[in-house]
């Protein structure tokens, strides 16, 4: 439960942003150097809050018209208790929508990461997913792609390759499924005829989790936080 004070810098953050919303509206044609200012305003705005919250706005889905602004914890769980209770208390304003974390990509939304030359594609990611007896609440995942081989052997390659296949999944489950339901990940090489070897399409990731939880409950509900 939000105390006196909190409330009062919540009202003071959406009353900001009600009053200079408009720049964060064109941010997919401004340069880079506007972007991170307007970031940094953002940022400051909703500090006396919550110095936890990572706010981020602009643009929603190709597929969706209007904007969004999400209150990220980024990933934290001590604030995800913030983000929610930050958005519970938003004003209605036309043409945004408010999301507490960063939701997961709409089931018709594909997205892809470009990497120098090459394509990070979820399509062309394959997965499978790992439990433990010893920890029967544990849910793994292996990704197998096949950026993989042309990375192996350089460990600050496949260490940055694993960031943006993070990136990728992080942004398909969201940040709460990430967080909550993800306790161990790796990525490896491709094999031929994934499929035929018990792999899924990496889309089926959030159908995975959800079945899982249903009769394994997170090992980190202790963590959250009001």
């Amino acid at each position: 439960m939000l105390t006196a004070t909190e409330i009062h810098a919540a009202q003071a953050f959406w009353a900001w942003f009600e009053q200079n919303r408009l720049p964060f509206e064109f941010v997919g044609s401004m340069p880079q150097e506007q972007i991170d200012d307007l970031s940094v305003q953002l940022h400051q705005a909703v500090y006396p809050y919550s110095a936890g919250l990572s706010p981020q706005a602009g643009g929603r889905t190709e597929s969706d018209e209007g904007f969004r602004l999400v209150i990220s914890a980024a990933g934290d769980l001590k604030y995800f208790g913030k983000a929610k209770e930050l958005v519970a208390l938003a004003p209605t304003i036309p043409n945004w929508q408010f999301h507490a974390l960063l939701p997961p990509l709409p089931r018709h939304v594909r997205m892809q990461i470009r990497l120098g030359n090459d394509i990070l594609d979820p399509n062309d990611m394959w997965i499978l997913t790992m439990v433990s007896k010893e920890a029967p609440n544990f849910f793994g995942v292996h990704v197998a792609l096949k950026l993989y081989d042309e990375c192996d052997g350089n460990e600050d390659d496949l260490y940055d390759l694993k960031n943006f296949v993070i990136q990728l999944v992080y942004n398909i489950i969201g940040e709460e499924s990430w967080a909550m339901d993800i306790q161990h990940f790796e990525i490896g090489p491709l094999p031929p005829a994934p499929m035929e070897k018990g792999y899924l399409p990496l889309y089926d990731l959030p159908d995975l989790i959800a079945s899982f939880r249903k009769d394994h409950p997170s090992p980190r509900l202790g963590e959250l936080k009001g």
